[in-house]
């Protein structure tokens, strides 16, 4: 299809025809490499993605709702106790919340995009409607209420 972020339209969503869903993953597209084991050594491990992607949510956090909690739910409708749960690495961000924080903080896209590759792929607008309507969002800039409607409205699902 190949659509640049500049031709995205919310208003067509339902007519593109998407191959994935909100948790679509890319592992049944996954192939065997061979790498020696001095490549393999420079291959971020979980732990270390996971820890660069709680850095990384935490500055973003302090920069973006100045390091408080209320101005972090009130944008992004994250509780601050799933918030502290990432940050100690007691629960995973899933890519629904990773959509909210973004589009909640209005972050630019290639710091999203950057985001979701910490958890596992890219934002995969030309295949997958989630991806597509939170690439909208973002560059709309629209607030957590907009974004939550249009999820709800062109994914069929709530975000709250």
């Amino acid at each position: 299809m190949n659509i640049t972020l500049s031709q995205l339209s919310k208003s067509d969503a339902m007519s593109i025809p998407f191959d994935g869903n909100i948790e679509q993953t890319h592992d049944n597209d996954r192939f065997v490499v061979r790498v020696t084991t001095a490549e393999v050594r420079g291959i971020p491990t979980d732990t270390e993605k996971s820890i660069t992607l709680r850095k990384r949510l935490s500055t973003l956090y302090h920069e973006k709702a100045e390091g408080s909690y209320i101005k972090l739910e009130v944008k992004t409708q994250i509780k601050q106790n799933t918030f502290q749960k990432w940050m100690n690495g007691s629960r995973n961000v899933s890519r629904k919340e990773l959509a909210k924080f973004a589009v909640g903080l209005a972050l630019d896209m290639e710091i999203v995009d950057e985001l979701f590759r910490m958890i596992g792929h890219s934002l995969d607008y030309e295949n997958n409607r989630f991806d597509f309507i939170v690439a909208c969002a973002i560059r709309d800039k629209d607030d957590i209420e907009q974004f939550g409607n249009d999820v709800e409205k062109y994914c069929g699902i709530s975000i709250f």
